[in-house]
């Protein structure tokens, strides 16, 4: 019957299109880096840990602390502006400190999991030198979000931040931009299962920060580092197989983002630090 053979016509079609996905992802696999910086950025962290908690005479203490943040981080460890009489907005050694700086294991361990987990896989595609960038860029661009959100929206307080999370939201949001730019060399199913983890994951965040704004957890910074995650993504990794499409939706989100995160970097330094 003509309605069967169109039917089959299109089944044809659409198996053909999977496969030749499947061959354009394998052929991306064979190129594949070994994920040295993503393993690196692990071991780095849980080795400062490790000394932090070395000058404490109560190992359980920094395991799970309940002292102050001031006594529990020596002070060039966390990222701050400082204040008036204090001003620590040009020592910049604070984004590499705060960055590998955790308040407890408990804030230390999800930031290795998920920076080994979707580490591991964007670099084996892209390399080590593009996942650094996308980390190092997430960071940055979660510290200022929330700092530059915070100047404009919230109370004038001296803030101080510490941990990769900013980091590691960075990694699913580079997903994002990897999965838009390469999505016709994936397989269509796993393409939609990442797209859906990371906006469920994000959702869930969404959704503790709604149920407790009391927490310390600084969330503007996950969220921002998520969206410098998607920027670098954007701007570094690369797309095998280029599509006009893509290669246009590519400069539509960079000319978003970009002028976003020039944004909130001019709302953290501009404004002179609060009174001591």
């Amino acid at each position: 019957m003509p309605g069967t053979v169109e039917i089959s016509r299109v089944n044809d079609v659409e198996s053909q299109s999977d496969e030749t996905r499947l061959k354009r992802y394998i052929r991306c696999l064979e190129g594949r880096y070994f994920p040295a910086m993503t393993i690196l950025l692990v071991l780095v962290q849980f080795c400062f840990f490790v000394a932090n908690c070395a000058k404490h005479d109560d190992g359980d203490e920094c395991l799970d602390p309940s002292e102050s943040f001031d006594e529990y981080f020596s002070h060039w460890m966390w990222w701050t502006l400082g204040c008036r009489d204090h001003d620590k907005r040009l020592q910049f050694y604070r984004y590499g400190s705060s960055a590998v700086s955790h308040y407890g294991v408990t804030h230390l361990i999800p930031n290795l999991v998920i920076t080994l987990v979707l580490g591991i896989d964007m670099e084996l595609f892209h390399g080590p030198w593009r996942v650094l960038c996308v980390w190092v860029v997430s960071h940055c661009v979660g510290l200022w979000t929330y700092s530059g959100l915070t100047n404009l929206f919230g109370p004038n307080s001296i803030r101080k931040l510490v941990g990769s999370s900013g980091a590691a939201y960075g990694l699913m949001g580079c997903r994002v931009s990897n999965i838009a730019l390469n999505f016709d060399t994936m397989p269509r199913q796993e393409a939609l299962t990442r797209i859906l983890l990371v906006v469920l994951f994000l959702a869930a965040d969404v959704y503790t920060y709604a149920a407790d704004r009391s927490s310390s957890v600084a969330y503007l910074a996950h969220w921002g580092g998520a969206a410098g995650g998607l920027l670098a993504g954007f701007a570094v990794f690369r797309n095998y197989v280029v599509q006009e499409g893509e290669t246009i939706a590519s400069f539509v989100l960079l000319a978003i983002l970009a002028p976003a995160c020039v944004i909130v970097a001019i709302a953290t330094y501009l404004p002179k630090p609060v009174p001591c």
